[in-house]
């Protein structure tokens, strides 16, 4: 694909309005476009909502999905299940985990590393959480600690 000088070179849009309306995304019902027994568990969180293990492998199915079609509504969706132990200062690992992944998806990058570091202490060696740490401190420009996050990842023979 080539490079488009007039892109590149075209002013930043800058609504009239604050009301204006920028995009128009298309019309989604979560529940109906994961998979059933998605619901099926959801409804069974509902009723006993301290079922931590549940609830984080409850979260995994619209965080994937979410990633999978670029719609933030999913990440949304992952955070509601969560949300009993959201606000903890120290919750489960994780929680811990999972609250970084929706955190670096919505480029609050400080409090993703925050979580990370805290998951990493307990599970060094978690490849995902080490690769997702590497790409927060890339992306945010810590390049040296990038680095560091890569050089930590476990070599797997």
């Amino acid at each position: 694909m080539g490079f488009n000088a007039s892109v590149a070179l075209s002013e930043t849009f800058k609504p009239s309005k604050p009301d204006q309306i920028l995009e128009v995304l298309a019309r989604r019902r979560l529940s109906t476009d994961l998979p059933p027994e998605f619901r099926a568990r959801r409804l069974a969180l509902r009723n006993e909502p301290e079922q931590l293990d549940l609830a984080v492998s409850l979260a995994d199915e619209p965080l994937k999905y979410g990633r999978r079609i670029s719609d933030p509504r999913f990440y949304g969706e992952a955070e509601a299940v969560l949300k009993p132990w959201w606000a903890q200062e120290a919750p489960l690992a994780p929680v811990l985990f999972q609250r970084a992944n929706i955190l670096q998806f919505n480029h609050r990058f400080d409090y993703s590393l925050k979580d990370l570091a805290a998951y990493l202490q307990s599970s060094p060696d978690d490849l995902p959480a080490r690769l997702m740490e590497a790409t927060v401190f890339q992306v945010t420009g810590q390049y040296v600690k990038a680095r560091k996050s890569y050089e930590a990842i476990p070599l797997r023979r």
